[in-house]
């Protein structure tokens, strides 16, 4: 872990002297005052909650749209006896309807034969004449090399031909995922846009050991190419999720899920009310209660809840700090407790083209992170961070690991050992300008801490013109293959 964080000079102190800390900060679930909700699974849409007077109140309950075409459309009862589709015949025709019955069948039998016969003598022949310019079904079997160092593993994964045009993804979409523990393992949840600029996600459960099919989100504004970020409040069963993007004028705007209280759509955040300009070119890193993004003259703006806390609900501040416009960036907590004030790390790249960062502490003043790492980025690439608990550590610290995309469009890794960062592993077969999202177990506080187990540590990217999913172990990557999105 680093030494003691430094607060900056007093030139970028922008906190607010003398604020309380509460130890809750966590908003109030949004309680409906009516459990009657209809499941609408993807692609139809799911209308928002409403907001009047103070309180919730759930929209009537509305059937799935586009199923009618396989709702049977039946005419008067049958008579007794009487066959659908068929007339009733008499006995007088019973008898020429069996001889012409068994002519039919006569009839059907030798057109299979010769059917038959001829794919047998096709199939040999294309067979012997056309493997030269057979396309094989797009596959993605990557090799994989792992070596001690944890760090220098490289998983090379086949670029997938042809490039996938899939319905639920829009080319270059934004990432973002989050992950808890539940009862019986994890939950994640990945976040993407479609081709309509609908929101939309898929949700993995390690009981299941599956992911869902793509559901929508409930919401008719978004900005084409919107930034995406997601973070969790577990101090709440079930966890409720928060979700930021930028809507067609550039505002933030938020929309929360909770498995039972709220549609599966989810329903709007009170980030709403707080309204929040953001740069069209800004990417949007969170982890809860952080949310980091980008004014119109590239300076950091952090937003915090701070629920019932003096400046809450929402802390909105500009930080006196800039990065070049639309640079990547990413938020993983510094420690695997959080205890008031929770701090977390904040990556991005810095003005020289090399990754930079400092520590947010609430509504405190920033703190200098000495990043010490030679790698040059290209401008605007993604950049993801993931953190897991170090074991035997007193200060409860995190190991990080950060990935960014290089010029050769490889996702490059690398790992903080011991007050430096390590690492040469690369994952190939990314489509170029891919965004990159990982996740880091939800921690909330005084409520839970980070486990120091790998199994939640997986990162996603588009390669192929799909989300591809790979996984971390602590020692080497494995890749898991494409999101499925139906």
């Amino acid at each position: 872990m680093l030494g003691d964080p430094e607060p900056r000079s007093d030139a970028l102190r922008y906190g607010q002297p003398g604020l309380e800390v509460a130890l809750d900060n966590s908003p109030e679930p949004v309680v409906p005052s009516s459990s009657a909700f209809a499941e609408h699974l993807a692609p139809e849409a799911v209308p928002h909650e409403y907001y009047s007077k103070g309180g919730w109140h759930a929209p009537p309950a509305v059937p799935p749209k586009g199923d009618y075409d396989k709702v049977a459309l039946y005419s008067s009862p049958l008579a007794a006896g009487e066959t659908p589709g068929l007339e009733p015949v008499s006995t007088l025709n019973q008898g020429k309807s069996r001889h012409r019955l068994y002519l039919l069948i006569a009839l059907v039998v030798l057109v299979l034969i010769g059917a038959i016969v001829g794919g047998v003598v096709g199939g040999l022949s294309r067979r012997n004449h056309d493997d030269s310019t057979a396309i094989p079904a797009t596959t993605n079997s990557p090799t994989q090399t792992t070596t001690g160092d944890p760090t220098s593993t490289s998983t090379t994964a086949s670029t997938p031909t042809p490039t996938a045009t899939l319905q639920f993804l829009q080319p270059n979409s934004k990432l973002a995922v989050t992950g808890w523990r539940t009862n019986d393992g994890f939950s994640i949840r990945l976040y993407y846009q479609d081709r309509k600029d609908n929101l939309r996600f898929s949700d993995y459960s390690s009981g299941e050991g599956s992911w869902s099919g793509s559901n929508k989100v409930s919401t008719a504004d978004v900005m084409s190419g919107t930034p995406i970020g997601i973070g969790t409040i577990v101090s709440y069963d079930p966890a409720q999720l928060e979700l930021f993007w930028l809507n067609s004028s550039s505002k933030l705007t938020g929309s929360n899920f909770r498995d039972g209280v709220t549609p599966l759509g989810g329903v709007w955040d009170s980030i709403d009310l707080f309204p929040v300009d953001v740069d069209t070119k800004s990417r949007l890193a969170m982890y809860w209660p952080y949310a980091m993004m980008q004014d119109g003259d590239n300076s950091f703006r952090l937003v915090t809840y701070l629920g019932a806390a003096p400046g809450g609900p929402w802390n909105n501040r500009t930080l006196g700090i800039s990065g070049p416009a639309g640079t990547g960036m990413a938020i993983v907590p510094w420690t695997s407790t959080c205890a008031s004030p929770c701090t977390s790390g904040f990556v991005y790249r810095g003005g020289d083209g090399r990754l930079a960062g400092f520590w947010v502490q609430r509504d405190l003043p920033v703190l200098d992170w000495d990043f010490d790492t030679p790698n040059t980025i290209p401008e605007e690439t993604a950049i993801a961070a993931f953190a897991v608990a170090k074991t035997d550590d007193a200060k409860n610290g995190t190991d990080v690991y950060v990935l960014y995309q290089n010029e050769d469009n490889d996702i490059e890794f690398l790992a903080y050992d011991d007050g430096t960062w390590k690492g040469n592993s690369t994952l190939k077969g990314a489509d170029a300008g891919t965004d990159i999202t990982c996740v880091t177990e939800a921690v909330g506080e005084n409520t839970n801490v980070i486990s120091s187990q790998y199994d939640m540590s997986r990162c996603y990217f588009l390669s192929g013109g799909q989300i591809r999913e790979v996984s971390y172990n602590g020692a080497g990557w494995k890749e898991l293959g494409n999101i499925p999105l139906n």
